[in-house]
């Protein structure tokens, strides 16, 4: 099958986040397969035109320029009156706006012309509904809970940000012919907040990359901790994704602070990741080395894999406090590595409580599971049920829920076809 991945941003070019890394093994895979696969994105560029094309390691990526930085939306309630505040004049609006349509009337056109057996549109913004306004063949979407806390009212309220994305949203599930789910909370989040029918739901599971992760010996261990400057006693606490509000790493690093007073002990907190937070991450981060100048607290970005898996396998509990379930992929990573996880969310029953980490919704209780999940025992008890959990989860096996999609698409195109 030619298949087209649309997403706003695409791995290793832009970005590295949930999403990007997803689709970035899922097209792997499907290659492996024998597909012929795309990833369309956006550039960087303001220029209006279809800016290059690569092939990175088997997939062929397509960039789209990106016209007036940040207001390339199309099809937000309000955007005439936006852009207006911005620009000027309500005729510049007018004119940048129609110049904005004819830039997605070309891109769509392109898009056309290459015979897509398959779209499959990974993005909440508007670039998907301009690229094809009959809606991608399949749609998948991050961050349900963040991106219809609006949708009620989305198109009442002013021009903003979590409103656009709720329009956006709702607007790309409607169109689409089929929508792909993480598991059974997402199912009923999809039912109650963008009022998907069941009919129209499938199963698209996160998957690991088992083969990159590392069986440490002893003394390799001792060796990545001497390079991190921990100590061979102190405890390793993880906080391990994009430094943004809906992950709230900031109420982990405070959950980290209160167990060094609490417990009396040393400890070190590794927080891998980048995003708009990052600043105020190591800003707390440091607060807490002069408060108690013989535990560790370590803040790295732009980790290459295999250092990466080395990093998460000295970990002893990850902390996720995030306010999403759907991206489990830092998650998994982190089980998959032997590391427990202290969760307010069950990810879609990844984490089971008392088995492969503990669960709580009272965010004041948090410190207490800490304080109780750091006794030596239970962490080498749930560290194993973390690497049995997500054994199974294969990039090949959502291949094949992702073929099995597909051609379920092409039999339901074929038959409004004839």
């Amino acid at each position: 099958m030619k298949i087209a991945l649309l997403n706003y941003t695409a791995y290793p070019f832009h970005g590295y986040g949930g999403a990007e890394k997803y689709i970035y093994l899922l097209a792997t895979e499907l290659i492996k397969q024998g597909h012929d696969v795309y990833i369309l994105c956006t550039s960087y560029s303001k220029d209006a035109k279809i800016e290059k094309s690569v092939n990175y390691e088997h997939i062929k990526y397509v960039f789209f320029g990106r016209p007036f930085y940040g207001e390339f939306q199309l099809g937000a309630s309000g955007v005439g009156e936006r852009v207006s505040k911005i620009r000027g004049s309500k005729f510049q609006s007018l004119i940048n706006l129609m110049r904005r349509i004819g830039f997605w009337s070309s891109v769509r056109l392109w898009v056309k012309q290459q015979n897509f057996d398959v779209v499959h549109s990974f993005s909440d913004t508007g670039f998907p509904i301009a690229l094809d306004y009959q809606g991608a063949h399949v749609a998948t979407i991050f961050d349900i809970e963040n991106r219809g806390l609006t949708y009620k009212n989305a198109l009442q309220l002013p021009y903003n940000k979590p409103s656009y994305y709720s329009y956006t949203t709702s607007t790309i599930l409607r169109r689409a012919k089929l929508v792909t789910s993480g598991g059974i909370d997402n199912d009923r989040e999809l039912n109650e907040i963008f009022h998907v029918r069941n009919d129209k739901i499938r199963l698209l599971s996160n998957a690991v990359e088992l083969s990159k992760i590392p069986r440490l010996s002893g003394r390799e261990r001792v060796n990545i901790r001497a390079k991190l400057g921990i100590q061979e006693t102190h405890k390793v606490f993880l906080v391990f994704g994009r430094l943004e509000a809906l992950k709230r790493p900031i109420l982990a690093i405070k959950t980290f602070e209160t167990y060094l007073k609490r417990s009396g002990q040393d400890a070190c907190l590794i927080v891998i990741g980048s995003g708009p937070l990052a600043g105020e991450v190591r800003d707390h981060l440091k607060s807490i080395e002069v408060k108690f100048p013989r535990s560790r607290a370590i803040h790295l970005t732009n980790v290459p894999d295999a250092e990466l898996y080395n990093i998460l396998s000295i970990g002893n509990i990850a902390l996720n406090f995030a306010r999403t379930r759907y991206m489990l992929l830092a998650m998994m990573e982190v089980m998959a590595c032997g590391v427990p996880v202290v969760s307010t969310e069950p990810l879609d029953g990844l984490v089971v409580n008392g088995a492969n980490g503990l669960l709580t919704t009272d965010e004041r209780a948090v410190c207490d599971i800490v304080v109780f999940m750091a006794d030596d025992q239970l962490v080498n008890a749930c560290s194993e049920s973390a690497m049995k959990t997500v054994k199974n989860l294969t990039w090949m096996s959502s291949a094949r829920q992702a073929e099995e999609i597909y051609h379920e698409v092409l039999e339901m195109t074929d038959n409004v076809t004839s």
